[in-house]
């Protein structure tokens, strides 16, 4: 069973592994199909090269077209397992299940692969799973810092108010940026535009902070 292909079926999704070099191989196409990832060969490009084929798409029994893959991407074990981890479907979780109590036992018995050491498995899973909490910490800490950012730099009426009565009182852009903590580069364009702003203009912009505070007045009552 060297170089057959093995077709599996997981809920209506057809998924081919072959055996390469007494090790089983996944089409990584056939994969991301069933987890809901959008181009394969993008998922994959970050993987290290031993977790990852290219095989000719006529050994897969896949006639070639004008324009069409003439080769596909294979994942090992590891390589599923990263891929399940990147997916956000409710299934991925049913398809690891899947994948590790049907798909490789069907393998082991009828094939020439032999399993694994169950700790050389486990730390492939530990290292995907270190990963993507990698990727969360990393995108949360971006999260954090964008909201950050946006609220040093966002100015309510009241914030317009408090820097613009401190800056009348002749306080220093400094000690305004330390008592109302907003960024220095927000507060300098605020004055920028009060001090270039008209007589109606300066109406109109009392005239907004009188309509807060009715309202802020309604809100209490």
């Amino acid at each position: 069973m060297k170089n057959e292909i093995i077709p599996f079926n997981f809920k209506g999704y057809s998924v081919r592994s072959l055996i390469k070099d007494n090790a089983p191989w996944f089409v990584a196409k056939d994969v991301c199909g069933v987890l809901g990832i959008q181009q394969a060969a993008r998922s994959v490009e970050n993987f290290p090269k031993n977790e990852i084929l290219k095989v000719s798409s006529t050994y897969l029994g896949s006639r070639g077209s004008w324009g069409g893959a003439s080769s596909f991407l294979c994942v090992n074990e590891p390589g599923i397992y990263r891929l399940i981890f990147q997916s956000r479907k409710p299934e991925a979780e049913q398809f690891k299940t899947w994948v590790f109590n049907e798909v490789l036992p069907q393998i082991r018995k009828t094939g020439s692969y032999s399993a694994p050491a169950v700790e050389g498995l486990q730390k492939s899973l530990m290292i995907a799973q270190s990963e993507r909490n990698t990727y969360k910490r990393l995108w949360e800490e971006e999260r954090h810092t964008v909201r950050r950012f946006e609220n040093r730099n966002f100015l309510t009426v009241a914030d317009k108010r408090e820097i613009l009565t401190l800056y009348i009182n002749k306080y220093p852009v400094s000690a305004i940026q330390r008592i109302t903590k907003k960024g220095r580069i927000r507060i300098k364009n605020f004055i920028s535009e009060v001090l270039k702003m008209d007589d109606p203009a300066m109406d109109a912009m009392f005239a907004e902070w009188k309509r807060a505070d009715a309202s802020r007045g309604k809100e209490a009552v």
